[in-house]
């Protein structure tokens, strides 16, 4: 997951230069690299969104949304990239 990150960051959020940056990788130390860093990218399923959605929403509801949001550009940016993968983010998780 780390390395699949990485990469996010690199080519996507630092690249392009969006102004949420800073934030966006604030999220991915706090939340996702807890969570996910030492998985292989490919294993994280909705189960495992689901249930570290629902651990953020008890603490921090909205930034819950926040997480789901950079899950899903991640995991779309992944899979453009990568034809065997399909996103384990799907409507309604919200």
């Amino acid at each position: 997951f780390r390395q699949v990150a990485a990469r996010f960051l690199d080519q996507h959020v630092r690249r392009t230069g969006l102004r949420s940056s800073r934030e966006i990788e604030r999220l991915f130390e706090k939340y996702l690299y807890p969570a996910w860093g030492k998985r292989e990218f490919e294993t994280i399923r909705r189960g495992d969104v689901a249930r570290l959605l629902d651990d953020i929403e008890e603490r921090a509801p909205s930034q819950a949304d926040h997480v789901l949001s950079l899950v899903s550009k991640l995991c779309n940016w992944y899979m453009a990239r990568e034809e065997s993968y399909t996103t384990p983010i799907v409507r309604g998780m919200r």
